[in-house]
């Protein structure tokens, strides 16, 4: 919790995230679609993210 500001000063870190979750569920419910990314490494979601935006797929793949 140390690196998130808002759960490190919270007394119940946990219940904390669960009321942001409840919170937000009704805007989330909005997107077009969604993305679990709980067991994905990051190149995993660069290339479920470029499946579903293909114009984005030139500027992920531009070396830094």
């Amino acid at each position: 919790w140390e690196g998130r500001p808002m759960l490190k000063m919270a007394p119940d870190p946990r219940q904390a995230v669960e009321q942001l979750l409840a919170a937000r569920a009704p805007r989330y419910a909005l997107a077009d679609w969604t993305l679990d990314t709980s067991d994905m490494q990051i190149e995993e979601v660069v290339d479920q993210i470029c499946e579903k935006l293909p114009s984005l797929s030139r500027i992920a793949r531009t070396p830094s």
